[in-house]
Formats: structure tokens, sequence, C-alpha cells
């Protein structure tokens, strides 16, 4: 008996949301390009319209296990690293650990994780029961976002299919953070300008490891020229 063949055209026509929520399931780059809006400090909340260098970053975050990025101020890493988290928090029963240098630093990376998914169309905006924590964000298919102060137990305990480390060379317990976290998660992203030498960030940097390296200077953001 032959097998029945499918209308992909004709099942995308009669089912555009699923079909789109498909295709988001595969790609995080289709995700954020066409859905997710992130907040420009001049301009807004604006459309997240990648630049070269942040589609390298994303692509290598989702490819690796391991990543570590030194980069320039102000390149959108860390907006990159969130919503990139809000794509694997969509696929259910994720938990996602991020890590910054204080409590500001930290409670800026939920708020930038609840800029992205509330400003996304009603029919993808995720289903979410504690909206107001200052800590972390439950969602209804069992994921959750933990956003914790670079403390000395910060991770400890906690399983995560990924931890992000966000300026990780400024972190006061980067030694004792690593060791918690890398063995217990999934996939470990670290981000960090430069801060010196003989830190976890400058020697997991400088050492021949398993970490996928990026590097991203000032002149890699399109929108800067040598004047």
């Amino acid at each position: 008996m032959q097998a029945a063949t499918i209308d992909y055209k004709a099942y995308i026509e009669n089912n555009p949301i699923q079909a789109i929520k498909i295709q988001i399931g595969y790609d995080p780059i289709f995700y954020i390009e066409n859905y997710c809006k992130i907040k420009d400090e001049d301009i807004g909340i604006i459309p997240f319209k990648l630049w070269p260098m942040q589609k390298i970053f994303i692509r290598a975050i989702h490819e690796n296990k391991e990543s570590i990025t030194y980069k320039a101020r102000q390149e959108g890493i860390t907006w990159c690293a969130i919503a990139y988290a809000s794509w694997l928090l969509r696929q259910g029963n994720k938990t996602i650990l991020a890590i910054s240098k204080n409590q500001e630093d930290s409670a800026d990376l939920l708020t930038r994780l609840r800029i992205i998914e509330d400003n996304l169309p009603e029919v993808l905006r995720p289903q979410v029961s504690d909206p107001d924590n200052t800590r972390h964000r439950k969602y209804a298919n069992g994921s959750e976002f933990i956003s914790l102060p670079a403390g000395k137990d910060a991770g400890r305990g906690r399983t995560s299919a990924m931890t992000i480390l966000d300026e990780y060379a400024s972190a006061q317990y980067d030694e004792d953070i690593y060791s918690a976290v890398n063995p217990a998660t999934r996939k470990l992203v670290i981000i960090s300008t430069a801060k010196g030498q003989g830190n976890k960030f400058h020697k997991i940097w400088t050492t021949k490891n398993n970490f996928k390296k990026l590097f991203f200077s000032w002149s890699d953001r399109p929108d800067r020229n040598a004047e």
C-alpha cells in the first residue's frame, strides 16, 4: 500500500498559527527576528533585527554545549542570550539559570525576558504562573527561568538546561560559581567584557579547552564606524 502524501502547502494555509509554532520550534533565529522585540534606551520597544555578529552568537550557543564570548560593550549579546532563553523555554520542562555580577544586573536579566515575552504576538505569548516575581519566572509548560546575583552559592544544587553567566569576569565568586554550575547544566553560556587577568573568565579564554570561543570587537557592531 502506498503511503499517503502530505500536502504541506494546504496544511500551512489551513493551520497558519500551528505552522508558525512548528517553524519556531526548529529555528531560534526565525523566532527572534520575526516575533521578538527588545527595549532600546533611546527609542523604546523595537523589533529585534539581528546583526550578523548576533546571528553568529546565537548559532554558536545553539550548536555548542559550552561557549565563551569576549565582547565589547553595547553589542546586544546579553539581549541575544535572553531571547534564545525565551525560545528554549518554549520547549517545555526546561530550567534556565542566569547569573550576573550583582542583584541589580541579575534583576535586569529577568526584566529583559519579560520585555521580550510581553511583547510577543498574543498567540505566541507564554502562560506564566507568577509574572510579578523578581527572581524567577514559572511557565505553564513546566519551564522556569531563575535569575541570581553572583554570590558564592549561586546555582549550587540546581540542574538546568542552560546556564548563562553574564559579565562573568566581574563575578566575585567566579571559581565557586563555575564549580557549582558546570557539572549540572546541559549548556553553559559565558559572556563578558574583559576585566584583567587571573579571573576564571580569563583562564577559560586563554586555555585550550572544549569551549566555543567568540570575540566581538567594537567595530563588529554595524552602526559603528571609525569616525
